[in-house]
């Protein structure tokens, strides 16, 4: 039984998004929305184990139209109505992790406009607000979709294409999805190359680990060094299994995965 790491309300924003946090009123979350949250963090397992795999499959945007993210960049320049919104959820469990997550999406998306609608006039006037251009909401319907699905985030792993952008966006956000799918890398890792010393991970996996992990690049011998240390654990395990048995999962798992991943020897 895996543990769960991320908390049911902030699960329950991947299924609502930003549209029930402006929408007017008492914000209702339905059984059916709670009963597809807790589906929410079983798919990052999902998603890593097909990513070292290697699956592909591409990684399309959620669908936005221009009209949406053109709301939405105008709501967070005044935001004020979503604000009083949230903050209905107070003083709940539940309703203080929605709220926690979808303020910190709001607050990440505020730095994402450009600055020219951000900017007020001199002298307090108030001019016609400008409105964004269509490569602005482009880059902005990026972030609007890294931040209220990033399940969406995590598959560009199989399309190869996860940059920093949507390390950013997760790591203010949603640094809870970050430390699951790395945890779910590394024992993942682990169990092939237990089950198999001679698995090798394609480049391609390793350079998207890599920015899994935030390393600015892959280590140039990943694999053969996953493999070499493996192959000196093993005979170390051997060795001292009749006095101590094997050593722990967790163990194996730092002296194979990170010692390798961080360049140590």
């Amino acid at each position: 039984m895996i543990e769960r790491k991320i908390k049911p309300g902030r699960a329950v924003f991947t299924v609502v998004g930003l549209a029930r946090v402006y929408k007017p009123g008492p914000v209702v979350i339905t059984k059916a929305e709670f009963a597809e949250a807790v589906k929410f963090e079983p798919q990052i397992y999902e998603i890593i184990d097909q990513f070292l795999d290697g699956k592909r499959e591409g990684a399309p945007l959620p669908k936005y139209d221009h009209d949406e993210i053109e709301e939405i960049i105008e709501r967070e320049i005044n935001p004020d109505d979503a604000d009083e919104n949230l903050a209905q959820f107070r003083n709940h469990p539940e309703g203080e992790e929605f709220a926690a997550v979808a303020g910190a999406a709001r607050e990440y998306l505020r730095t994402q406009i450009p600055r020219r609608l951000r900017t007020l006039p001199a002298f307090g006037r108030k001019p016609e607000p400008p409105k964004p251009s269509t490569a602005e909401r482009l880059i902005f319907r990026r972030h609007v979709a890294t931040v209220e699905k990033p399940l969406w985030a995590l598959k560009n792993l199989l399309a190869g294409t996860l940059v920093r952008d949507h390390l950013d966006a997760l790591e203010v956000v949603w640094p809870d999805v970050l430390e699951v799918a790395r945890l779910a890398a590394e024992n993942g890792i682990a169990d092939r190359v237990d089950k198999n010393p001679d698995w090798a991970m394609p480049r391609r996996i390793a350079r998207q680990l890599a920015v899994l992990k935030g390393e600015p690049i892959a280590p140039p011998d990943f694999v053969r060094d996953l493999q070499a240390q493996f192959a000196k654990e093993q005979q170390i395990a051997s060795e001292s299994q009749r006095n101590a048995g094997p050593p722990p999962k967790d163990e194996k798992l730092e002296t194979i995965v990170q010692r390798v991943a961080d360049g140590r020897r």
